[in-house]
């Protein structure tokens, strides 16, 4: 599950970019909502009319408007390759969490 103080908080401090490390769920929610933000500013729109930011519920929380999205920001968003190096660490090769709660998977 999305944790949405998470993604609040990143959304206002994001961390530094990292080619290093693969960006979490929350990270990847708060860039979208980033990014939905700045293309509405330089089209000339209005965030506060368009329920983006801290103008919608995502962000701003309860009472504020819901958005609709039309893709998914955790498979949609351009991510960085990670470096070669990294295929070779533990969680590189370690059971995708889905296949390690069902033991007749693998």
């Amino acid at each position: 599950m999305l944790d949405l103080a998470k993604v609040r908080r990143l959304y206002f401090n994001p961390p530094p970019d990292d080619p290093e490390r693969e960006p979490t769920r929350e990270e990847l929610w708060a860039r979208a909502e980033s990014r939905a933000v700045e293309a509405c500013l330089r089209w000339g729109g209005d965030p506060k009319a368009e329920g983006l930011g801290e103008h919608g519920a995502l962000i701003g929380g309860r009472g504020k408007p819901l958005r609709r999205l039309t893709s998914n920001p955790e498979r949609s968003l351009r991510r960085r390759p990670l470096p070669l190096a990294w295929f070779d660490t533990p969680r590189a090769r370690a059971r995708p969490p889905e296949l390690r709660r069902d033991p007749t998977i693998l």
